[in-house]
């Protein structure tokens, strides 16, 4: 379903959007534009009418906590993201899964993987080295030696206790999970191999009750939450939170794009995404997380001040050719030129980029290009911090 987008800066008509048109190859969005050209508030306005039009879920990646306004005021749920206090992610949360003959499956692999990338991040940005091939091998012999411990394995009814029962303070007729392991188990398990004792020991800085014990904890999130705001804002140093975005980023990809099937359509919002896209890691997550959203149907929405420096990564080329539609807002002088390149703009752009207002913008939807005025109206300005 479209929504009123703005209106053509020539001529003063209504330009109306959506990203899920079967015509456009894929859903997701690029805004891109120098501090004050509108990113945020152009984002916020984009989800704002989403939400409002349509029966549609949106999880949020709010560096700066800019968005916590809208989702208070739209009832949506603000996950803030502390040092040593338990964020409610549980890295080792894990659920069944749809294997390829149709029958439901336990991906304790598919959490190896995730658990090596996440460790890979740990030690490049603390350590300033690489894994192992020995570390490797302990990871993965720990992982699942960690789900063993609590009798889950790759059959899907080890993921559960038993059938109905007290949870809390309710009772259900559900299948009843099992208490998932966490990082404190992996880690006491991980601390027995003989190769991996520096990486273990590395780890316990990252336990429950440490500065970095955030996602030490239980489960504890709403799937079915409309809006949820994952506020990183009173994270301060850059390795934190390049952390805090490793494990949110997986659980977008995991958890949040894989459940909730009461919507019919969810977007995945990332503002201020070169702070993510400066390290390879997470770089290559947001690449993965735009290959896996567009199969399952899921509409990402970046947003960066740094143009030329993504249209200058390989991965940040990737995220972008993965993007059906890119707002182009105002540009400096330094990016300008490689946005127009890239994008095959026409000279007589350049002006206009250079020069834009706040909420000025060029729309590129796959090669249709328009000038337009992004508009945000009275009620909107209630939300949104303008």
């Amino acid at each position: 379903m479209e929504f009123l987008f703005g209106r053509n800066y020539f001529t003063g008509l209504p330009i109306y959007l959506d990203t899920f048109d079967k015509s456009l190859t894929n859903p997701h969005m690029a805004i891109l534009g120098i501090t004050g050209a509108g990113k945020s508030v152009t984002m916020d306005t984009i989800a704002s009418r989403s939400l409002v039009t349509k029966n549609t879920q949106c999880a949020i990646l709010d560096i700066e906590g800019e968005y916590k306004k809208r989702t208070e005021s739209l009832s949506g749920r603000i996950i803030e993201i502390k040092q040593g206090i338990p964020s409610g992610i549980n890295i080792f949360d894990i659920d069944k899964e749809q294997g390829e003959n149709g029958t439901e499956k336990i991906n304790i692999l598919n959490k190896v993987a995730e658990i090596r990338v996440i460790l890979s991040g740990i030690v490049k940005n603390y350590m300033d080295r690489s894994l192992n091939a020995k570390e490797l091998v302990d990871i993965e012999e720990s992982v699942i030696e960690t789900y063993k411990e609590k009798g889950i394995t790759t059959n899907a009814e080890s993921l559960y206790e038993k059938q109905g029962g007290k949870v809390g303070n309710k009772l259900t007729l559900e299948k009843i999970k099992k208490k998932m392991p966490t990082l404190s188990d992996f880690q006491r398990i991980l601390a027995t191999k003989a190769n991996s004792k520096e990486l273990a020991e590395i780890l316990t800085g990252f336990l429950k009750g440490k500065s970095l014990g955030m996602f030490d904890c239980t489960s504890n999130i709403n799937i079915n939450d409309h809006i949820i705001d994952f506020d990183l804002s009173s994270i301060s140093d850059e390795v934190t939170k390049f952390y805090a975005s490793m494990v949110i980023t997986t659980w977008i990809t995991e958890k949040y794009m894989r459940r909730s099937e009461i919507y019919d359509e969810k977007s995945v919002y990332i503002d201020e995404a070169w702070t993510m896209l400066k390290y390879e890691e997470t770089a290559n997550f947001i690449e993965n997380l735009a290959r896996r959203a567009r199969k399952r149907g899921v509409r990402l929405v970046i947003a960066t001040q740094l143009p030329d420096e993504l249209i200058s990564s390989e991965q940040g080329r990737a995220i972008l050719n993965c993007c059906g539609t890119a707002i182009l807002m105002k540009q400096s002088a330094i990016s300008v030129d490689k946005v127009i390149e890239y994008f095959k703009l026409s000279e007589g752009t350049r002006e206009f980029l250079l020069k834009a207002r706040p909420g000025e913008a060029i729309l590129n939807m796959e090669g249709n290009i328009s000038a337009v005025a992004i508009e945000v109206l009275s009620k909107e300005q209630e939300m949104l911090k303008v």
